[in-house]
C-alpha cells in the first residue's frame, strides 16, 4: 500500500509538476562522439493533412468563423546544430561539451476579421478592423556545458554565446473591411514590418558587417539540476538562457506593406474581380535605407520543474516523465515582452542487452515555443553510432495538433567510441 502510494504520488507530480530539461539525465553511451541535431516544423491551426491531399478541397468558412476566435495560426520553426561531448570519470559521471548551430521561428496569423467577413459578412456601411501580427527571429550560438554529480545530485552548467540575426515584429499593423449597401466593398490594410537585423538589408553584399559579429553577441547562461528521491523518482529543475549581456541588432528597416482591394458583388457575379495583382503594394528592400538603430535581443528565459518515474518497480527500461516551463521574453526596451507556459509529458521504452542500451521508443506530447506537438520518437544505438529519429504532428491548437495540422522532424546522429 505504502509503495502504492507512492506511485500516485509520483505520476500526479509528472502531470503537474514536470519538463524543461528532462530530469532524467540520460546515461552517455560514448566516452567520446560528435554529432548534428537537424529540427524543422511547419503548423497551422486548422487544416489538416486531410483536408488537403483530397481531390477536392472545400473550405468552410463559416465553421472557420465560428471556431476560430483569434484568427488562424501560422507557425514554421527550424534548427540545427553540430556538437562535441566528452565523457569521463567513474560511470562517465564528468560531461564536457560543445556545440554550434541556429535557430529560427517565424508565426503569423490571418485576421480574424477576415474570416468572419468570408463566412458571414460583415454589419453594412460600417467599418470594421482587427490587428495583424507577424513575427520572426533567428540566432546563431555556441554553448559550452558541463555536468558532474555532487553525491546524488547531478548538476549541469552551460554558458551561451549568441549573434541574433533577425528579430521581426509588426506592431502598429492593422486590416480594415468595410461594406456597402448596393454590394460595394473595401478592404484596406497596412502591415508595417520592423525589422530588426544583423545586416544592413539594403546592401547585403557588403560584409562589413562581420567584423562586428563579436561585439553585437550576448551571453547568457542555464544551470539544471535532478536529485534521486527514491529509487524510481527523480525530480528536477532547471533555467535556461538567463541573460548576461544582450545580444544587439544595430540595423532597422521599416518595411511597410499596403493591401487596397475594392469591388462589389454585382460586379463579381458578372465575371469582373477586382484587381487582386496590385492590391498588395510591398517596396524592393534594395531601394529602403536600413537606419542605424540598436535594438537589445535575449533569448527566451525558461524557468522549469520536471520529474520521472519508474514505476514498474524501478526498472529503468519503463520511464515517464514530464514538467512544465514558464518562458519569459525580455526584448528592447519594453521588458517583458511575452509570457508563456510550455509543458512536456514523455513515455520511453528502452532495449537494453546487458548494459548496453540498443534501442527506444519514446511517446510524447508537450508544447514548444506555443506549438503543441505529439511525437513518436526512436532511438537506435550500434555502439560506434547513434540515431534518433522522431515525427511529430503539430499545430497552435491542442486538438488539430493531433491530426497533421501541421508535421515537424527532428534528427539526431552520433558518433563516437
Amino acid at each position: 500500500m505504502k509503495r502504492f502510494r507512492y506511485i500516485c504520488l509520483c505520476a500526479a507530480l509528472c502531470v503537474c509538476a514536470a519538463a524543461g530539461l528532462y530530469a532524467q539525465f540520460d546515461k552517455p553511451h560514448r566516452f567520446f562522439e560528435l554529432g548534428a541535431d537537424v529540427g524543422a516544423g511547419v503548423s497551422n491551426g486548422w487544416f489538416r493533412a486531410s483536408d488537403i491531399f483530397t481531390e477536392t478541397i472545400v473550405i468552410d468558412f463559416t465553421e472557420m468563423s465560428q471556431k476560430l476566435r483569434k484568427g488562424l495560426p501560422l507557425d514554421m520553426n527550424v534548427n540545427a546544430a553540430a556538437f562535441m561531448n566528452l565523457n569521463v570519470g567513474p560511470q562517465k559521471g564528468i560531461h564536457i561539451g560543445l556545440s554550434a548551430g541556429v535557430d529560427g521561428v517565424v508565426s503569423a496569423s490571418v485576421p480574424q476579421l477576415l474570416l468572419d467577413l468570408l463566412g458571414s459578412g460583415n454589419a453594412l456601411n460600417e467599418t470594421v478592423s482587427s490587428d495583424i501580427d507577424v513575427s520572426a527571429e533567428l540566432y546563431a550560438h555556441a554553448t559550452a556545458d558541463v555536468g558532474f554529480s555532487v553525491d546524488k545530485l547531478k548538476l549541469s552548467i552551460g554558458s551561451s554565446f549568441f549573434v541574433p540575426i533577425v528579430y521581426a515584429t509588426s506592431r502598429g499593423s492593422s486590416l480594415s473591411v468595410r461594406s456597402g449597401e448596393d454590394g460595394s466593398f473595401a478592404v484596406e490594410g497596412a502591415l508595417n514590418m520592423d525589422v530588426h537585423t544583423l545586416a544592413p538589408l539594403n546592401d547585403l553584399a557588403n560584409m562589413a558587417w562581420m567584423q562586428d559579429m563579436l561585439s553585437v553577441g550576448g551571453i547568457d547562461f542555464s544551470i539544471a539540476a535532478q536529485y534521486p528521491v527514491l529509487s524510481f523518482l527523480d525530480v528536477g529543475a532547471s533555467i535556461r538562457h538567463i541573460p548576461a549581456v544582450a545580444g544587439k541588432l544595430n540595423y532597422r528597416t521599416h518595411v511597410p506593406v499596403s493591401v487596397n482591394l475594392a469591388g462589389s458583388v454585382e460586379e463579381m457575379l458578372d465575371g469582373e474581380m477586382p484587381d487582386f495583382k496590385n492590391a498588395v503594394n510591398m517596396p524592393d528592400l534594395d531601394g529602403i535605407p536600413s537606419e542605424l538603430e540598436t535594438f537589445g535581443v535575449r533569448r527566451p528565459l525558461k524557468i522549469g520543474i520536471n520529474a520521472a518515474v519508474r514505476p514498474l518497480f524501478g526498472w529503468r527500461w519503463f520511464t515517464v516523465s514530464g514538467g512544465v516551463d514558464f518562458c519569459f521574453r525580455l526584448n528592447g526596451e519594453e521588458g517583458l515582452d511575452m509570457f508563456f507556459v510550455d509543458y512536456d509529458l514523455a513515455l520511453d521504452l528502452k532495449g537494453s542487452i546487458g548494459s548496453h542500451e540498443l534501442a527506444a521508443l519514446r511517446l510524447a506530447s508537450s508544447r514548444e515555443n506555443e506549438i503543441f506537438c505529439q511525437s513518436v520518437g526512436f532511438m537506435f544505438n550500434f555502439r560506434v553510432l547513434e540515431l534518433n529519429v522522431a515525427v511529430a504532428s503539430q499545430s497552435a491548437d491542442f486538438l488539430r495538433s493531433f491530426q497533421l495540422a501541421g508535421l515537424g522532424v527532428k534528427t539526431s546522429v552520433k558518433l563516437g567510441f
